[in-house]
């Protein structure tokens, strides 16, 4: 054992992000996640679908519900609606892993220096990319 911490350690935050924006799961049976989400006491939204470029565009064949938390930030839940559209590859990973979570979004104060920090010590993050 060594006193040298390692990458994976340098690599947290000496502070904890401002919070988390949303949690994303993809899973594959649409009702039984939702009433799994709402016997937990979430209060789920309606189904809501993907539209590629914005209204007017094209309707993806993803489906998704939101648990709100109180303070901001959500949990989503993403199952393919319509598996005769395209459904940006999330079809092909839940047969290939199951039910996982497919993305974490983070709310941080200096993303760009988070995003700057982490790939010093060798992690692979994409670039920040401003939510609102």
């Amino acid at each position: 054992m060594t006193d040298e911490p390692d990458s994976a350690a340098q690599a947290l935050p000496s502070h904890p992000p401002i919070g988390i924006e949303n949690v994303a799961m993809v899973h594959h049976d649409r009702v039984g996640a939702l009433a799994s989400f709402e016997r937990l006491g979430f209060t789920m939204t309606p189904t809501g679908r993907y539209l590629l470029g914005g209204d007017g565009g094209l309707e993806l064949g993803l489906a998704n519900h939101h648990a709100l938390f109180p303070r901001g930030g959500y949990w989503e839940i993403i199952t393919i609606g319509d598996v005769d559209r395209f459904d940006v590859g999330y079809g092909a990973l839940i047969e290939r892993h199951g039910v996982h979570l497919a993305k974490v979004t983070l709310r941080l104060d200096d993303p760009a220096a988070e995003v700057a920090r982490l790939r010093s010590v060798g992690v692979e993050v994409g670039d920040p990319v401003a939510m609102r």
